[in-house]
């Protein structure tokens, strides 16, 4: 496919040639048509807000949105090149592929990741959240930065250890109950906590190997939190599948999600390090969702 919107030039030149015949760039100066679908483009716009650009995701299928007025949104348009171009890099070297996105490799892995952490059992968090928040305070001494990457980290563990073995395909149960004293992944099946950071921003981010995710779902429920508010929308039932997705999309400036159904399943958060609150707040949100099905996948 070619690049569309001429216009769109200078950011044409930041997809570069790798990805200039595979990505389209839609220009959001309004509220897409309903029948237009926008599987194949980034949106690129200035000053929306999130839950204007997650309706067009709904209704558009629109799952790449980068903000021009957002610090990062040259490096993100390229991200989402990547992500269109070679989704299965983005899986395998999800740290470099969001800071570096030219050249995502192991040997870049190891330039931003900070800590992985291995894991099968929820007695594992309390020692997952402590080695994510001891590497963050080399990086910060913001206290409101270390509790939202605290409230991050503690809600993809959850959703790895508690819901992603125990969901269905529509995402319409809510796992094991936060009750039990013990859930266990079956045997040989483990999740991966990580944290990456270029100095001016970190990531963290969750991969389990179940992908169940429902990127549908997770849209409406986070769209949800945003038109209902958060007391109309939490899930006050066992299981905690209510505003955990939407305070994380909310903590982050950049947020990520990606699965290959039933192999894997990727949510990754990222967050300013030298930003105060109130600015980071004002920041304009990018999104990218992706489901990406081998080919043997229907």
């Amino acid at each position: 496919m070619d690049v569309i919107m001429s216009s769109f030039e200078s950011l044409q030149i930041l997809l570069g040639e790798k990805f200039n015949n595979l990505v389209k760039l839609l220009k959001l100066e309004e509220s897409l048509d309903r029948d237009f679908d926008a599987s194949n483009c980034i949106g690129v716009c200035e000053n929306r807000q999130a839950s204007e650009l997650l309706s067009m995701a709904q209704a558009n299928s629109l799952y790449n949105v980068v903000q021009t007025d957002n610090q990062v949104y040259e490096r993100e348009v390229k991200v989402a090149g990547l992500m269109k171009q070679n989704p299965q890099l983005f899986f395998t070297n999800p740290v470099s592929s969001v800071f570096s996105p030219e050249n995502p490799s192991l040997d870049q892995d190891q330039v931003f990741e900070k800590v992985r952490f291995k894991f099968n059992r929820s007695d594992q968090k309390a020692e997952a959240l402590e080695r994510i928040e001891s590497e963050l305070r080399k990086w910060t001494k913001s206290e409101s930065t270390i509790n939202d990457a605290r409230l991050v980290a503690d809600e993809l563990f959850t959703n790895a250890v508690f819901n992603a073995p125990f969901v269905d395909a529509d995402n319409s149960s809510s796992g094991a109950s936060r009750n039990l004293a013990l859930v266990e992944m079956e045997e040989g099946h483990q999740g991966e906590l990580f944290l990456g950071t270029d100095g001016q921003y970190f990531v963290i981010g969750c991969s389990d190997p179940y992908g169940k995710l429902n990127v549908k779902k997770l849209i409406e429920r986070v769209q949800g939190c945003y038109l209902k508010g958060l007391a109309e929308s939490m899930n006050m039932g066992e299981g905690g599948a209510g505003i955990g997705c939407f305070m994380c999309f909310q903590a982050s400036t950049s947020y990520f999600a990606a699965v290959t159904p039933g192999n894997e399943t990727l949510v990754l958060c990222m967050m300013p390090l030298k930003m105060s609150q109130r600015k980071k707040e004002q920041q304009p949100k990018n999104f990218h969702f992706m489901e990406f099905k081998n080919k043997d996948q229907k």
